[in-house]
């Protein structure tokens, strides 16, 4: 029996992005990958906090967990609006994943693991770089809510 739902939460999340992006052009790794595709998802960080979901500590416990989920697109030129806009599709792919499906991990442990949904996300401004060929660096950061019961 598990006493985290933390890392089973983020391990579920990170195989159903896979299993949904994972393409020739789309790369989803648990961590940022060490030679990243031009779009890539990964897991970042994650956060959890646990409650007693009964008079008696230690029974029951709801745990909330928030994982942080990185959309990161390159594009070639300058064009910072397709480059947001790259990140944008991705982005509503995950959600329309996790609004049709929101049970990560059933029935195990006890009370499975839910999405609840996205907590806040955070765009960062596009980075133009590159020599001698300018390409557009958008990171796009939503944090994902989930909780189970052990």
């Amino acid at each position: 029996m598990a006493n985290i739902l933390l890392y089973i939460a983020k391990r579920a999340l990170i195989d159903a992005l896979d299993s949904l992006l994972s393409s020739d052009t789309v790369q989803v790794g648990y961590s940022y990958p060490p030679e990243p595709l031009r779009q890539c998802v990964y897991g970042g960080g994650a956060r959890m906090t646990q409650v007693d979901a009964v008079a008696e500590p230690g029974v029951t416990t709801v745990e909330r967990v928030v994982v942080d989920i990185y959309i990161r697109c390159q594009v070639l030129g300058d064009d910072s609006r397709a480059a947001e806009m790259l990140a944008e599709m991705i982005a509503d792919k995950i959600i329309g994943m996790l609004n049709a499906t929101p049970y990560l991990v059933t029935p195990t442990p006890p009370g499975g693991v839910t999405v609840v949904g996205i907590v806040q996300g955070i765009a960062d401004s596009p980075i133009l770089s590159g020599i001698p060929e300018p390409v557009i660096d958008v990171s796009l950061l939503l944090q994902i809510s989930c909780e189970g019961t052990i």
